[in-house]
């Protein structure tokens, strides 16, 4: 049973902003005590009270103080992703699942192999921010999910061979998604990097951009000039990219942009991101091949959004959860889901 308990709202939007937004955190110092309790066992979550600082920081700059629905939406964010790293952790432990190097090792090939090319996979992690480090932490998390849907539940990841049958079987049913040739400047931020550190980081993506709003023709020389990773050498050439294939938050900047478009500055959790649209493809047949992989793809997807709802909705109701962070609850569908966190409407 969960108990999701927490400070009432009102001080989220009242005395709360003074605390998390505007006292301590305004000066950048780090939230202090846990952001939850569960099972007894503090659950801490040291990037909010940064995040937080960084809000303070950018309202501060224009005498303001913080959007109490951005102080929320960043904290329920956070502390949703704290906890779940913790049941799952708790999980594992308790089912004595161990996911090993050799686990995330064959899944990062499984990964890599969903890319007709090498350019194509580094374009992709590229365009996400993510390096390797940070792709296989990501992978051993989807491999944690898998382990505990098929402790609990029995369901197993699709195979390509399954794949094969379904595109047979309903081949009419698949085509090849629209596609989006893009070329990014992208700016690193670096690991551990603090609130000020990016925020000096996002100014100098703002200076690039009123460059490229003057003068589209130099995206490639500033990429070459400005660019972290290895599109940089190719004038920040990325290549064909389907949707959801980089980040929610750059799917939305595209979203409805045409040829010669510049997108961005887009934030995420690797940097800052510049982008502009050098070919749009809408949804055509392909060859047998790359049908093949569209329906592997996504019956992954599917599997993933169902395995990754099922587990953590069932380790959400199972265990005692006490939510420090204010303002902050969270139903057994909305921590389960694969969707950011949003601010509920009042």
């Amino acid at each position: 049973m969960t108990l999701a308990r927490s400070f009432p709202l009102a001080l989220t939007l009242g005395v709360g902003c003074a605390l998390w937004a505007g006292g301590p955190l305004a000066r950048g110092q780090a939230r202090s005590g846990p952001v939850a309790v569960v099972d007894g066992t503090p659950v801490d979550a040291p990037e909010l009270g940064a995040a937080l600082a960084r809000l303070n920081a950018r309202a501060g700059r224009r005498g303001k103080k913080p959007n109490a629905r951005q102080v929320e939406a960043v904290t329920r964010t956070i502390v949703r992703d704290a906890l779940r790293d913790e049941l799952v952790a708790r999980a594992l432990k308790k089912e004595g699942i161990r996911i090993t190097d050799k686990d995330v090792t064959e899944a990062l090939a499984d990964h890599r192999s969903q890319f007709n090319h090498a350019k194509g996979f580094t374009a992709h992690e590229q365009a996400l921010g993510r390096d390797e480090g940070a792709l296989k932490a990501e992978l051993k998390k989807r491999l944690a999910i898998d382990a505990l849907a098929s402790k609990y539940f029995k369901d197993k990841r699709p195979t390509r061979a399954a794949a094969k049958k379904e595109l047979e079987t309903n081949r009419d049913a698949y085509q090849i998604p629209a596609q989006t040739r893009l070329s990014q400047i992208f700016l690193r931020y670096p690991q551990g990097a603090n609130f000020a550190a990016k925020d000096e980081i996002r100014r100098r993506a703002q200076g690039i951009m009123r460059q490229l709003e003057k003068d589209k023709q130099q995206f490639p020389a500033l990429a070459k000039r400005y660019s972290d990773g290895p599109s940089a050498a190719q004038g920040g050439a990325l290549g064909m990219v389907r949707k959801g294939r980089l980040s929610s938050d750059i799917d939305v900047a595209l979203e409805g942009k045409k040829v010669g478009d510049l997108v961005g500055p887009v934030d995420t959790a690797f940097g800052v991101h510049i982008f502009i649209v050098e070919e749009l493809r809408g949804p055509h047949q392909g060859k047998v091949g790359d049908w093949e992989q569209v329906v592997y793809q996504t019956m992954q997807n599917r599997y993933e959004e169902r395995a990754h709802q099922k587990v953590l909705k069932k380790l959400y109701e199972e265990a005692q959860i006490e939510i420090k962070a204010p303002g902050v609850t969270f139903t057994p569908e909305e921590f389960a889901s694969m969707n950011r966190v949003e601010t509920r409407r009042r």
